[in-house]
């Protein structure tokens, strides 16, 4: 009988190469006998093992004791990441909207780079399924993603004045929902944040769910009124080994 078990991924980071530990799980019969304790310190001496010094994982908040246990082994807390989800087969948002979507533009490009460093700092970045290729403003390179088959959709919020409000890429995963990301800009006024997602959401409506991974609860309100649920909250933690 298989009484715990672990599994270690491949990772890299903004720290360097290391491994995600994931599912350190105990059957329930068998916890307290210090057996995840051991799985742990498995885990630690094959990573030296191979000269790997980073090892990370995540925990869920509402798990204080999970939490505490990686703690007192030496893990770090790095990163608080919360995720929404908007349901696909929703009923779609009627509103009368003056904002419109279009697509990113070139001269833009340092302002964009700026407000997604902002919205998502390279402590959050690494545990998602980020692809640089995805953001370019690059008209070359976006039609070249075109030619490779990528799928994922690139948008641009504006308001009357042409300004953009957001920008919002929605990138198609092999899992039950697609990635949304949602990079504000830092003018836009609440009411146009979430007026954004309703309209995002209306056009996906019925493709699979959209998830949005944020920095702790950022905009919690804002997908709030837009239609969102919180799916989960991880804190992501590291320790290094040498």
């Amino acid at each position: 009988k298989i009484i715990g078990t672990t599994h270690l991924f491949p990772a890299t980071t903004h720290a360097g190469t290391g491994y995600l530990i994931a599912n350190v799980c105990v059957d329930q019969e068998y916890r307290k006998h210090g057996i995840a304790s051991a799985l742990l310190q498995h885990c630690e001496r094959f990573a030296q093992r191979r000269n790997i010094k980073n090892l990370y994982l995540h925990a869920r908040i509402e798990t204080p004791q999970a939490i505490h246990f990686y703690l007192k082994r030496g893990f770090t807390q790095d990163a608080f990441r919360t995720s929404w989800i908007r349901p696909r087969g929703q009923k779609p948002f009627h509103i009368q909207s003056i904002l419109r979507i279009g697509k990113p533009k070139w001269q833009e490009r340092t302002l964009f780079h700026h407000q997604f460093a902002a919205s998502y700092p390279k402590e959050l970045l690494w545990n998602l399924n980020y692809r640089p290729d995805l953001f370019s403003l690059n008209p070359f390179n976006r039609f070249m993603n075109f030619l490779n088959g990528s799928s994922a959709n690139f948008h641009r919020v504006s308001d009357p004045l042409n300004r953009p409000i957001c920008w919002l890429v929605r990138q198609p995963l092999d899992s039950f929902a697609d990635t949304l990301w949602f990079i504000p800009n830092e003018i836009a006024l609440p009411e146009e944040l979430v007026e954004s997602l309703q309209l995002i959401s209306n056009r996906y409506q019925e493709s699979k769910p959209l998830m949005v991974n944020c920095e702790a609860d950022t905009h919690a309100e804002t997908f709030v009124q837009a239609g969102f649920s919180r799916h989960n909250r991880l804190i992501w933690m590291s320790k290094k080994l040498f």
